[in-house]
């Protein structure tokens, strides 16, 4: 999105990221590769820095994405996984009635 908001959002975000001069930060409901890029070159002290990694998700109703940027190179390629889970979780205190299985269509894993 190149709209003035969507820009003003962008420069709202990468100017908190910056003040907060984190080695590893994860970004979720991001769109695409240039998105992630454009957030890092936005962040005037610390950008230089920082590398984007993203892996692609399953939301197919939003169709974004999460991703790192980071200071420090993984020393593995991002991961997810497209399992699923029955809840309620054994030994549970949550209250909840509910039962079935759940997925997360937008979750990364990184080794460092």
């Amino acid at each position: 999105n190149t709209t003035p908001s969507a820009y003003d959002h962008l420069h709202a975000i990468a100017m908190q990221l910056d003040s907060l001069d984190a080695d590893i930060i994860l970004v979720q409901e991001v769109c695409d590769c240039w998105t992630l890029q454009q957030l890092i070159e936005a962040m005037t002290e610390n950008g230089v820095y920082y590398k984007p990694y993203l892996i692609r998700g399953t939301d197919s109703a939003t169709g974004q994405n999460v991703a790192l940027i980071t200071k420090i190179d993984p020393v593995e390629n991002l991961t997810r996984s497209d399992q699923y889970v029955e809840y309620p979780v054994a030994e549970s205190t949550c209250s909840s009635t509910a039962s079935g299985t759940q997925g997360c269509s937008k979750h990364l894993h990184a080794q460092f």
